[in-house]
């Protein structure tokens, strides 16, 4: 019976870049902005880092065998910039109805359309 571990990494230095573009990009389908460099980029330009409101959540799942089977490239969002959808609206009513709207996780490729 196989068995799963789910993982969070707040870097992707955390992870084999082999490995991780071996799951995100396995045929023809290639997309650039799943790849571990374009990621990697974000985070060494800082444009995902805490003061961005971007801060890296990745979710990994592996097998017993610790083959990454699943990558999710996620965010724990301190605000709503740099996003499509803008819910800023949303936030606010929250905050009035004495929420906390933040963090939030988006699961999402940060600053594309």
């Amino acid at each position: 019976m196989k068995k799963f571990s789910l993982r969070v990494e707040t870097s992707l230095s955390n992870i084999d870049e082999k490995r991780w573009n071996t799951c995100a990009s396995k045929d023809k389908n290639f997309n650039p902005f799943n790849s571990y460099q374009f990621l990697k980029a974000l985070e060494l330009s800082q444009s995902v880092n805490n003061s961005s409101g971007w801060n890296s959540a990745h979710l990994i799942i592996e097998n017993n065998d610790k083959k990454i089977v699943a990558i999710v490239p996620s965010y724990l969002k301190t605000n709503s910039s740099g996003e499509y959808v803008f819910d800023y609206e949303w936030a606010n009513a929250y905050h009035r109805a004495g929420g906390q709207y933040y963090p939030k996780l988006q699961i999402s490729i940060p600053y594309t359309q």
